[in-house]
C-alpha cells in the first residue's frame, strides 16, 4: 500500500471491501489494518493498494468480452479439435 504524498510502502491486511468498483474512476473502498507502531498514516488517506491473491498456475485468463452471459451462468466459446464448442464458466 502507497499513501499519496508520503514514498513509503506499507504492508495491511484488508478486513473488508465494498460490493462494486466505482464505474467513474474505477475505485474500490476497502478497510484495512496496518501496524499499530506506525505513527505517519491517518484515517480517511487516499492509498493505492496492491492486492496479492492466491496463485494458480493451472487458470487461464480470458478477457471480460469473450464471456457470453447467460441467465443462470456464464459461458465462453472454445477452440477444440478445430471446432468451436461452448464451455461452462461456472466451474
Amino acid at each position: 500500500m502507497a499513501v499519496q504524498g508520503d514514498d513509503k510502502r506499507y504492508d495491511a491486511t484488508v478486513m473488508a471491501t465494498e460490493q462494486g468498483i466505482e464505474s467513474d474512476y474505477r475505485t474500490l473502498n476497502v478497510r484495512a489494518i496496518v501496524d499499530d507502531s506506525v505513527t505517519s498514516l491517518f484515517p480517511g488517506a487516499f492509498a493505492t493498494v496492491e492486492l496479492r491473491l492466491g496463485e494458480n498456475k493451472n487458470a487461464l485468463m480470458v478477457p471480460t468480452q469473450a464471456v457470453i452471459p447467460q441467465e443462470r451462468s456464464k459461458q465462453l466459446i472454445v477452440a477444440r479439435h478445430g471446432k468451436a464448442s461452448f464451455c461452462d464458466c461456472n466451474n
